[in-house]
């Protein structure tokens, strides 16, 4: 009965052991999970944000040749870029949360790192939109002044121009 019991009870300590390692290993695996979720939710809420610029974007007017239509223009485009620029801490947290997270579980999330390349090209694809439009409405409104300030010296050419024919 002795070596029996002592058997017993070993299986049962061994049993304890296992016990207590696939609970560690659950409860290590519920936190991966956790913090897989967090990062995703971050990200497709990143996602949903930009995608919101980028429709924002595309609504946008044409050009306008009238000045103070593209002063206006361009001042809520600026207030769009800042948009931009008070998400970029968001967007290196959630870059580096995924770099740190793509490391540590590489093997049980391995799309991980493809999911952050692509919120990054959405993020510069969009910022870069975002700047050729400012671009363009900048160079609408050089072209403009341009335009307007030639027009003005071509109407005190001709006004010059006809009170000296008409004084000759």
């Amino acid at each position: 009965q002795g070596p029996l019991l002592e058997t017993l009870q070993r299986i049962e300590d061994n049993f304890h052991e296992l016990e207590d390692i696939v609970n560690e290993r659950r409860e290590k695996a519920e936190q991966e999970e956790k913090e897989v979720a967090a990062f995703q939710e971050k990200m497709n809420g990143m996602c949903d944000w930009i995608h919101s610029k980028e429709q924002e974007l595309a609504s946008q007017p044409k050009v306008t040749f009238i000045k103070e239509q593209a002063d206006a223009q361009l001042k809520d485009h600026i207030k769009m870029q800042e948009d931009f620029g008070d998400m970029q801490d968001q967007m290196d947290a959630i870059n580096m949360m995924g770099f740190e997270l793509f490391t540590k579980y590489e093997d049980r999330y391995p799309d991980l790192n493809q999911q952050l390349g692509t919120l990054n090209k959405m993020w510069e694809n969009t910022c870069r939109n975002c700047v050729d439009r400012q671009r363009m409405l900048e160079e609408s409104i050089h072209s403009l002044d341009d335009f307007w300030s030639n027009y003005n010296q071509f109407r005190d050419w001709l006004r010059e121009s006809g009170e000296q024919l008409e004084a000759d």
